[in-house]
């Protein structure tokens, strides 16, 4: 009778305890979906079609990703020296990716910040397109670098990305450019 007892006791510590802790966990991930909704509440800046900087009219608010470039825009900047910027339908600056991909395509999806997009050069000097014009002359199979840079964007933000809108792409490569302060 008295191992009984000692085993039920046993028995209701720990079951209290167990209360304790998922009631804790509980009030943990309801206190942290409280403060998401706030900060998504305070950031948005009431609209997809806003500009986010006056220096940047292709970029628009997103509730996944904060900002991201504007799709189907093409930006001519107002002064000559300034390079104008083109998106395709994914909001991806260049020409527009087959989805689902092609057979005997290599896909490669470079992500990254501004020093990916390279906003500043034409296309033809960025970084993604002589890696595709490079990895295009080494193989037979056709080859496609996709530029998925945004300005501002970290290492989180590229995985967001990807996860709401990059994978329907089926990339076979995933580059992600980041510098220490990211």
């Amino acid at each position: 009778m008295c191992h009984v007892v000692k085993l039920v006791s046993i028995v209701r510590y720990i079951a209290r305890g167990c209360r304790t802790l998922l009631q804790a966990t509980v009030l943990l991930v309801a206190v942290l979906c409280m403060c998401e909704v706030g900060v998504r509440v305070t950031e948005w800046d009431g609209g997809d079609d806003l500009s986010l900087r006056g220096d940047g009219e292709w970029l628009v608010a997103s509730w996944t990703t904060r900002q991201r470039l504007q799709p189907l825009s093409d930006w001519t900047p107002s002064t000559e020296d300034a390079v104008p910027l083109r998106t395709n339908s994914l909001g991806l600056r260049g020409p527009e990716p087959a989805v689902p991909k092609p057979a005997e395509t290599f896909r490669v999806v470079c992500l990254g910040d501004e020093r990916v997009l390279a906003a500043g050069v034409h296309r033809q000097q960025t970084f993604c397109f002589q890696l595709q014009q490079l990895l295009q002359s080494r193989t037979s199979m056709t080859v496609e670098v996709l530029n998925a840079g945004v300005p501002g964007y970290c290492p989180l933000l590229s995985l967001l990305q990807v996860r709401h809108d990059l994978l329907p792409l089926e990339a076979d490569l995933w580059v992600l450019t980041f510098d220490m302060g990211d």
